[in-house]
């Protein structure tokens, strides 16, 4: 098993100090936490609880996120939510992410934060895991995510 890391951002403030709802994804095919994108473009089923409602009560919600060391391409994605289940939302997620990864591209990163540098021979898409979402307030919510080391 490779090792991974967590993503570091900036956490949006909460109106609380903590999560006020945090939604966990796992993998059918790996007992740990959280599920790599590259496997939600690919499979439905490899979200595990796939079918499971999620955010019922929520019309829509506002997805943050951001990559370190890219701070002018924060990035923020409406995501609709009626008859939403867990896999649906694995997948719109991951769209976002993989959004954010392809505005990167085209960004300069921050020297401070080299090695988190997005490209062909960095870091890519299929290196990055979706592990949780968290709500930090009013409907907007945001990801934590890790890379595997390769």
């Amino acid at each position: 098993m490779r090792n991974r890391i967590k993503v570091p951002v900036k956490p949006l403030k909460s109106l609380t100090g903590s999560p006020l709802g945090v939604i966990d994804f796992h993998s059918n095919r790996s007992p740990r936490r959280g599920v790599f994108i590259c496997e939600v473009f690919r499979s439905h089923g490899v979200v595990a609880n796939a079918y499971e409602p999620v955010l019922r009560g929520f019309g829509s919600i506002r997805l943050y996120l951001q990559w370190p060391g890219y701070t002018a391409t924060a990035y923020q994605a409406t995501i609709h939510c009626a008859q939403l289940t867990k896999a649906e939302l694995a997948r719109k997620i991951c769209d976002s992410i993989a959004q954010l990864l392809q505005k990167c591209l085209t960004q300069p990163v921050s020297s401070n934060y080299a090695e988190w540098r997005v490209g062909p021979d960095a870091i890519r898409v299929e290196d990055v895991v979706l592990v949780s979402i968290f709500e930090v307030g009013e409907g907007t919510w945001q990801a934590q995510l890790e890379l595997e080391i390769r």
